[in-house]
């Protein structure tokens, strides 16, 4: 590995040169590991255990295209700028890549939940739409996602999936500044 140290599946960090480690006379107190707790939608606290950073690398590859290393799991994905800017459209736009992200995000979300309660998720689906401002500066001016039930879900299931959903962290994370619209089908 080199010069660097695993602490983890897909987490890293770099080992103190020899000239820059410290002893220290006095044992130090153990650090701190902060947390993180589900958003308060979900309607009861749960502990989502230590905040971990992820790194990921991109790099200009012309042509209006970038990729995008995932650390963790070494993937990489390319994009590209969309036909209506300047681009080709061949690949994901950075913005298609936030409407992704809001989709798959709350149908991760409800996956770890239905997975919690022992129900059934597969088949689920998630349409998301996004809709660019037509002045002023270029940005995401609406996502709106339409999120298709399984077969056979019973509706105390439905309610608990879908207030988990409107928490997932994307969503939470762009609250306030894209407007986003969840229809339930």
């Amino acid at each position: 590995m080199g010069d660097q140290d695993r602490t983890g599946p897909g987490l890293e960090r770099a080992r103190p040169e020899a000239s820059q480690a410290r002893v220290s006379p006095e044992p130090q107190a153990p650090a701190q590991q902060a947390t993180r707790s589900a958003p308060a939608s979900l309607g009861f606290p749960v502990e989502l255990g230590p905040i971990v950073m992820v790194s990921i690398v991109c790099k200009y590859s012309g042509a209006l295209r970038c990729q995008a290393d995932h650390g963790p799991s070494h993937s990489r994905l390319e994009t590209d700028a969309p036909l209506d800017n300047q681009g080709k459209g061949e690949r994901f736009s950075p913005t298609d890549l936030v409407a992704t992200a809001l989709a798959s995000c709350i149908l991760t979300v409800m996956g770890i939940m239905a997975e919690r309660h022992g129900w059934a998720l597969e088949g689920c689906s998630a349409r998301v739409e996004k809709t660019m401002t037509t002045s002023g500066r270029r940005k995401i001016a609406k996502l709106e996602v339409w999120i298709q039930w399984p077969v056979g879900l019973e509706d105390q299931a439905k309610a608990v999936l879908q207030r988990a959903a409107e928490g997932c962290p994307v969503k939470e994370s762009l609250e306030g500044t894209v407007a986003m619209e969840l229809h339930w089908i």
